[in-house]
């Protein structure tokens, strides 16, 4: 079998020589299958493992409130370093409210700046999304954060430098930083999504 490793700059095949075999395929990589009427199946319950007496929990962390599972948008706005104040934040939500989306980040936004909770950065460590629709703003682009990203059907990068290495990912590009008019531009992005899925077609 062929995997992605070093964060998909290179492909490694693996041949199993032994058993048992075992393989892990990351969410949404297929589409779901299609109902079929009648087709029944059998739920086994297994009793849990019993405690081997080696872990042992030395702290907790409570979930700060109920978040939305990034990997399910459909509509996957993100944020980066670019964004230079917090409060432009707020308009990014604003954007991926009239796209019908959410707000994600990279990893600096959330673990560094904690503008954002790190259950929605994406990159090699964080979340890995195939959305239809990835708007990113302020996104460097460095293969840590494409490698979450690079099964969006559509990536449209925002970015102030021409030489970003989000734009060479990117099927739409802009050139620019600013975040005013989020609700405005959201039909600028909305027609380029809509004319190249028909190109697609």
């Amino acid at each position: 079998m062929d995997r992605l490793f070093f964060g998909g700059l290179a492909v490694q095949t693996v041949m199993c020589t032994a058993r048992p075999q075992m393989a892990t395929i990351p969410p949404r990589t297929f589409d779901p299958a299609t109902v079929q009427e009648g087709r029944q199946g059998t739920i086994r319950e297994l009793p849990p493992a019993p405690a081997s007496g080696v872990a042992k929990c030395c702290n907790g962390l409570r979930r700060r409130g109920k978040l939305w599972d990034i990997t399910e948008a459909k509509i996957v706005v993100c944020v980066g370093r670019g964004v230079a104040k917090q409060e432009d934040i707020a308009l990014a939500k604003e954007l991926a409210k009239v796209l019908g989306g959410e707000v994600a980040c990279s990893r600096p936004i959330a673990e560094e700046l904690h503008w954002l909770p790190e259950e929605v950065y994406l990159g090699i460590s964080g979340k890995k999304v195939k959305p239809d629709l990835y708007v990113g703003i302020g996104i460097s682009g460095q293969i840590q954060h494409v490698t979450g990203i690079r099964d969006s059907k559509v990536i449209f990068a925002i970015n102030r430098d021409e030489n970003a290495p989000i734009f060479e990912a990117a099927g739409l590009r802009h050139r620019g930083g600013s975040l005013q008019g989020c609700p405005a531009a959201h039909r600028g992005i909305q027609v380029s999504f809509e004319a190249m899925n028909r190109a697609a077609l």
